[in-house]
């Protein structure tokens, strides 16, 4: 009778579980406004090649060579190839003079 009742539990458990997803289904174009957009390419789709004279990494979308990415400037002060140079000034501003910061615009 108790194995009963759980498995009749475990079974309604399972459908309030697949009616809950059915109606949470995402568009995939609704769900990209949600998304941060990066104003430099963010080297996220990579392909490795090689031949004769040699082997590394680049990035699919912006076909920059990533093989040697840490001594690039921006790696060596902190804000990577994918952030926003401005956002890295404001940032730095701040940790200056934390008392006395205010950003320049609103965005």
């Amino acid at each position: 009778e108790i194995k009963r009742l759980e498995k009749h539990i475990e079974e309604q458990k399972k459908a309030e579980k697949a009616a809950i997803k059915a109606k949470v289904k995402f568009d995939p174009k609704e769900f990209k406004k949600a998304l941060p957009i990066a104003t430099n390419c963010e080297h996220l789709k990579t392909k490795a090649w090689g031949d004769n004279y040699g082997h590394g990494l680049k990035c699919v979308i912006c076909g920059k060579e990533l093989t040697e990415l840490h001594e690039e400037e921006s790696q060596q002060l902190g804000y990577g190839s994918g952030a926003d140079y401005n956002l890295y000034l404001d940032v730095k501003r701040h940790r200056e003079n934390e008392q006395s910061f205010r950003f320049k615009t609103s965005e």
